[in-house]
Order: C-alpha cells, then structure tokens, then sequence
C-alpha cells in the first residue's frame, strides 16, 4: 500500500496519475462482471457451478451448493459450545452495527470517477473464495 501525504513531493503528480487512469479499462470490466451477474440471475445454480469450474478449476455438483439441516447440526457437533455461542453474539453485534447505518443507495461523480453504493436486502448469501479447494457452508 502506497501511504500518500497532501503536500509532499510527487502528491500532486501520483494522484493525476490515478485520476487519468479513470476509464482505462473499467467499462470492459463493468461490461464483464455485469455479463455474469446477469448469467447467474437467469441461469441461478447452473451458472454458479460454471463460473466455479471455469475461474477456479473446481467442479462443484448443484446439489452441493445447499446445506443440509443435517450437515450443519453435525458441524455444530465439533465445534466447542463456547466459541458457538462467541460467534452468534458476534453476529449479533455485526448485525446491529449494521441496522444502524441503513442508507439510501447514491451515486454520484468526481473529476470523472463514478463512486457509489447500493443497499439491498440478499435472501441468500454464498461465499466466494478465489482458488478454494473445500467448499466452506456458513450457517444463517
């Protein structure tokens, strides 16, 4: 990570730089992520289990994607009662915090850079991990 201070020698120049470099590749990756967010809304699972196999060279069957009931009640079995009991109030904690902060999605531009954020409710949540072998099943 690059530490930059306002002021100093080459400030100015380095953070030209960043701003130039605003379009320079990043439509074509919008276009990108946006193909595959838009394959995996229409085709679901099955578009899942194809990006899995084609960024991570990992086949996943469909059938797996789900937990079972029985998979995580045997999971809760061999993890210790009170570090079970550390995380939910963690999650607890996490999703208070975040009720709190509740926002409006916004959008908005500087200097040609478009920043903004989108809120909105998931009714499932995977997880992605980049070149994971074992394919890991949080509990909600």
């Amino acid at each position: 990570m690059k530490l930059l201070r306002a002021g100093e020698k080459g400030f100015e120049e380095y953070l030209s730089r960043i701003e130039k470099r605003e379009g320079e590749g990043f439509s074509r990756i919008e276009r990108t992520v946006g193909s595959i967010l838009k394959d995996v809304r229409e085709r679901g699972d099955r578009a899942l289990v194809y990006y899995t196999q084609v960024f991570d060279k990992v086949r996943i069957p469909i059938r797996d994607l789900r937990v079972r009931r029985e998979e995580i009640e045997q999971s809760y079995s061999r993890v210790p009662l009170e570090f079970t009991r550390t995380l939910e109030k963690a999650a607890r904690r996490i999703r208070h915090f975040h009720r709190l902060g509740i926002k409006k999605s916004t959008s908005e531009f500087e200097k040609g850079i478009r920043l903004g954020r989108v809120f909105r409710p998931l009714e499932r949540v995977g997880i992605y991990v980049p070149g994971a072998r074992r394919l890991i099943r949080p509990r909600f």
